[in-house]
């Protein structure tokens, strides 16, 4: 925005006027602005909650996800393993049961 004007070295910046007062208070700048400074910081938070709320639905999804890949990866290997039995006794469940041969 400056401009050098014949025979000038420096550049020359327009001056902004504003009109209610001479000199640019905050107030002022706020309001002559696109948006107020209040403004911009409600976008910005709006902007942050936005971010954080995909950030956390995207999260989901991909644990989501996660579960079901280890859900299916047990019941592979659950299906993939060999049943193993134990071994069963042969011998009959009276002998287990068998009185002390202590004298009496």
């Amino acid at each position: 925005m400056a401009r050098a004007y014949e025979g000038s070295e420096t550049p020359v910046y327009p001056q902004i006027e504003f009109e209610t007062c001479q000199y640019a208070t905050k107030s002022t700048v706020a309001k002559t602005s696109k948006f107020s400074v209040v403004d911009q910081g409600l976008k910005k938070n709006q902007l942050v909650e936005e971010r954080n709320r995909v950030r956390k639905e995207n999260a989901r999804e991909r644990a989501k996800e996660k579960r079901q890949e280890n859900a299916a990866k047990k019941k592979l290997e659950k299906a993939t393993q060999p049943t193993t039995k134990k071994p069963t006794d042969s011998r009959p469940i009276t002998q287990y049961f068998q009185k002390s041969q202590r004298p009496r």
